[in-house]
């Protein structure tokens, strides 16, 4: 029988699919976890919990989040739903705009700002502008007046590709001072580029360099095109392959279309830039990829960033993207899954972190976006449809902060007939189910918040200590003890087995639990030959996870 010990000082590879976990001859199969739920992979290698959600507003119903900035400081958040955008500012209500998009369009509208101004289309629909007038504050929106549209022979004679009868583009974007539409309704693989500095005009004149452009795909099948995107070329991604127009600036004479890839995209799902590379969700709605330009090719690649975890991305219907900040210096991609839970993908290129997490919540998350330093959900949940935000040292979801004294609270109309867990003055108290839209404590308090428990786990790969006469994986082992290394933390199981985090002394027992770092030490139980274990935390409280060492004795 050999004893040995066995350390993971890094989690940042994330979740290894099931599939891959007979990988032992691979690095990251001692990076990974078996399961990572609400927790981020820290780049320097910990995983820890991710935010609360803080309840801002009750939506009218599902629909979907997009960001309109200015600049950083006049920043809005738009929840469009059936017929109606609602605009946010500061996490409040300023106006509704009546539209008359349907729910089905909403989830597939293509957008695109340039200053006060978002140009929005869908195929069925007169492009439009959503104007914020800047003097009064007022907002509206309105078809666009297109000029010169270029015509096609339909059978009977030239026609405007794009109208009433022939329908209008899916994808829009803003590149080198022209606006573009591709992916007519009735020409899915053409592409039109606006007059120079003139958006709705397309006259495409006789060709000169700043006159307007009209391009088809050349293939030799046709691929629908569902998104166009500005990145280091302007990309064209389309059902069945990735292209890129190589002319630098591009003119209607030397405008050139090279497929780059053949992965084909998703439609609906707007690609995100991160580092130089344009991450999109391809045909199968299984793999993020990464479109960027290879030197050593002279050609744009794109690799699967998800391929060890591919099993936790569900035919994704929404993304965004979080920069790293001076409060969290990951990147993240957050996929908002068909089932309504979410796969995150930790980023971080230059240090090499690339590992995936999900989230749930006690709902269903429909739509994700990121402003600036804050990132909103839009959820269902029992009561309906809510727009909620993530807030940094919170760990419950939809929750309110009441800050006029207890024991009584009151405001929680959204979360009536739910169990809700409440925090007061840092101290978690019994849980409550509000009627009447409030709840009672039982002692008094300052402030507290209020809101829904969701749970976060972490259950490791099966240990695979090296004896010398390489992996025991498949031995027969028994864990004897594992050891926490954590940093500002409340609260902790292992296996179910609660780790103390309450100290006593004069004083201690009428304070809230402090946050611990260092060193916890767990006994387990038992044999077995695939052995691993699971840290959870259900507590609304901090959890923050650097290393794990266990004492493994093996036959």
């Amino acid at each position: 029988m050999g004893r040995t010990k066995v350390l993971q000082n890094t989690f940042n590879s994330g979740i290894l699919s099931p599939t891959a976990e007979g990988r032992v001859d691979i690095e990251k199969y001692y990076n990974s976890v078996r399961d990572a739920l609400n927790v981020n992979a820290h780049p320097h290698g910990g995983l820890f919990k991710r935010k609360g959600l803080e309840y801002i507003d009750t939506t009218a119903g599902d629909g979907r989040l997009i960001r309109f900035a200015f600049n950083i400081s006049q920043a809005y958040m738009l929840v469009f739903t059936n017929n109606n955008i609602a605009v946010y500012y500061n996490d409040t209500k300023i106006q509704d705009v009546t539209t008359t998009y349907t729910l089905a369009q909403v989830k597939v509208l293509g957008y695109a700002q340039s200053a006060d101004t978002m140009i929005i289309i869908e195929e069925d629909h007169i492009p439009a502008s959503l104007i914020r007038n800047s003097t009064t504050g007022v907002w509206s929106i309105s078809n666009l007046t297109l000029t010169n549209i270029p015509t096609y022979n339909y059978g009977s004679g030239a026609e405007a590709v794009i109208s009433a009868t022939r329908g209008y583009p899916k994808v829009c974007t803003f590149f080198e001072s022209r606006l573009w539409f591709a992916g007519l309704k009735s020409r899915p693989q053409t592409i039109l580029g606006s007059v120079t500095n003139n958006f709705y005009n397309f006259d495409l004149g006789t060709s000169l360099a700043d006159e307007g452009i009209y391009d088809t795909l050349d293939t030799d099948q046709i691929n629908p095109i569902v998104n166009i995107f500005p990145g280091r070329n302007l990309q064209v991604f389309t059902e069945g392959g990735e292209f890129t127009n190589t002319s630098s600036p591009i003119t209607p004479e030397d405008s050139t279309w090279k497929r780059s890839t053949n992965y084909g995209s998703k439609a609906g799902i707007r690609p995100e830039l991160l580092d130089g590379a344009t991450l999109f969700i391809d045909r199968s709605g299984r793999n993020l990829r990464e479109f960027i330009y290879a030197f050593e090719e002279d050609n744009y690649t794109a690799q699967s960033a998800s391929t060890l975890a591919y099993d936790i991305i569900n035919a994704p219907v929404d993304i965004t993207l979080i920069r790293g900040t001076d409060e969290d210096i990951s990147n993240l991609v957050m996929l908002v899954n068909a089932d309504g839970t979410m796969a995150v993908f930790n980023t971080l290129r230059i240090e090499q972190v690339a590992g995936w997490t999900r989230y749930n919540t006690d709902g269903l998350f429909k739509s994700v976006e990121n402003l600036y330093d804050d990132t909103y959900f839009l959820v269902s949940r029992d009561n309906g449809y809510f727009l909620e935000k993530s807030v940094t040292d919170t760990y419950l979801d939809s929750h309110v902060t009441y800050t006029a004294g207890g024991p009584a609270i009151t405001g929680l109309s959204h979360l009536e007939g739910q169990e809700v867990q409440i925090v007061a003055d840092g101290s978690v108290m019994l849980p409550q189910t509000v009627t009447s839209g409030s709840v009672t404590t039982e002692r008094s308090f300052t402030t507290a918040e209020v809101g829904l428990l969701y749970n976060t786990s972490i259950e490791t790969l099966p240990l695979a200590p090296n004896l010398g006469g390489g992996s025991s994986v498949n031995a027969i082992k028994r864990i004897i003890k594992t050891t926490l290394r954590v940093i500002d933390t409340k609260g902790a199981e292992v296996n179910g087995k609660e780790v103390s985090f309450k100290k006593f002394g004069v004083g201690i027992l009428d304070s809230p639990v402090a946050s611990f770092s260092g060193i916890k030490e767990i006994r387990h139980l038992g044999f077995g030959k695939l052995e691993n274990f699971t840290i959870t935390s259900n507590r609304p409280v901090p959890f923050k996870i650097l290393s794990v060492e266990s004492e493994v004795t093996t036959k």
